[in-house]
C-alpha cells in the first residue's frame, strides 16, 4: 500500500510538474510570438514605398519675351531761353540849321553855316562827325561832316540869277544804344548879277 501510495503521489506531482512546465512553455511561446509580432510591426516594410515618380513636369516654358519698354521719348529739347531783349535804345530827335546869306552873286562862291543838334531832354547837344547832305533846288551838290558842337561850314556857287533854295539834310543814324532821327532844314538865297555884268 505504501508503494502504491507513493506511486500515486508521484503521478500527481508529475502531472502537476508537467502542467506547470507546459504552462510555462506556453507562456514562453506566447510571449515570443507576441514579441515577434511586435517587432515585425515596428520594422518598416522591407520595400519602402517608392515615391511615385511623377514624370518631371515639362520644363517651364521660357519666360514670355518681355516687350521692350516703350522707347522713351527723348526729352524734348529744351527751347533755349528766350534771348534777352537788349535794353531798349534811346531815341533822339535831331535838329539841323542852315544859314546862307540873304544875297549872293551869280557864279561867285559864298559861305553857308549850319549845325546839327540832338535834342536830349530839355537841352540840345551838337552831333560831331555826322554826315550832312546839301541840296540846291532839290539837287544834291555835296556832302559835309559836322565838326565841334555839330557845326558845319560849306561854300556854294550858283550859276543862275534868282531865288534858290538850299537844303541841309541829315539822314539819321542808329548806334548800339541810341537812335538819331533824320532831320532837314531849308533856307533861300537871292542870287543876283553884279552891276555891269552881262548875263
Amino acid at each position: 500500500m505504501c508503494s502504491t501510495g507513493v506511486s500515486v503521489v508521484d503521478k500527481k506531482l508529475l502531472i502537476i510538474g508537467v502542467a506547470i512546465v507546459g504552462g510555462a512553455v506556453a507562456s514562453y511561446l506566447l510571449l515570443s510570438r507576441s514579441r515577434r509580432v511586435s517587432a515585425q510591426q515596428q520594422q518598416p516594410s522591407q520595400q519602402p514605398s517608392q515615391p511615385s515618380q511623377q514624370p518631371p513636369s515639362q520644363q517651364p516654358s521660357p519666360p514670355s519675351q518681355q516687350q521692350p519698354p516703350s522707347q522713351q521719348q527723348p526729352p524734348s529739347q529744351s527751347q533755349p531761353p528766350s534771348q534777352q531783349q537788349p535794353p531798349s535804345k534811346k531815341t533822339y530827335e535831331t535838329r539841323i540849321t542852315i544859314s546862307p546869306p540873304s544875297k549872293a552873286y551869280v557864279n561867285e562862291s559864298f559861305g553857308v553855316l549850319g549845325a546839327l543838334l540832338a535834342v536830349v531832354g530839355s537841352s540840345v547837344q551838337g552831333l560831331v562827325g555826322e554826315t550832312v547832305e546839301v541840296y540846291v533846288d532839290g539837287q544834291k551838290v555835296l556832302t559835309t561832316t559836322t565838326g565841334g558842337n555839330g557845326i558845319f561850314d560849306i561854300d556854294l556857287t550858283i550859276s543862275s540869277v534868282g531865288t534858290h533854295t538850299i537844303t541841309a539834310r541829315y539822314p539819321g543814324k542808329e548806334t548800339a544804344d541810341a537812335v538819331y532821327k533824320p532831320s532837314e532844314a531849308s533856307a533861300t538865297v537871292e542870287v543876283v548879277a553884279r552891276s555891269g555884268t552881262v548875263m
